[in-house]
């Protein structure tokens, strides 16, 4: 099925993510007019992963059936099983 596909892509993060940061940083360091501009090599990345982050927050949906999706289980919002 789609098992492999989705955790090969979920394990090329790490590497994509390492690749972006460094020619993202390089491009903020490298647009700096002095030297006393480096900061920004720490504050444009770290601001790009704050974005992302909230974007996550507010997009991700918690839990299965709220997206309509039908689950095993029948206590899908309680893992104790209480209702």
């Amino acid at each position: 099925g789609n098992r492999g596909f989705i955790m090969g892509v979920w394990n090329c993060h790490t590497s994509v993510g390492n690749i972006l940061g460094s020619v993202i940083t390089a491009a903020a360091v490298g647009s700096g007019m002095h030297h006393e501009d480096w900061p920004l090599g720490y504050f444009l990345p770290g601001l790009i992963m704050a974005l992302c982050a909230a974007a996550v927050y507010l997009f991700l949906i918690a839990h299965p059936e709220d997206a309509n999706v039908a689950v095993p289980w029948s206590n899908a919002h309680d893992a104790d099983g209480a209702g």
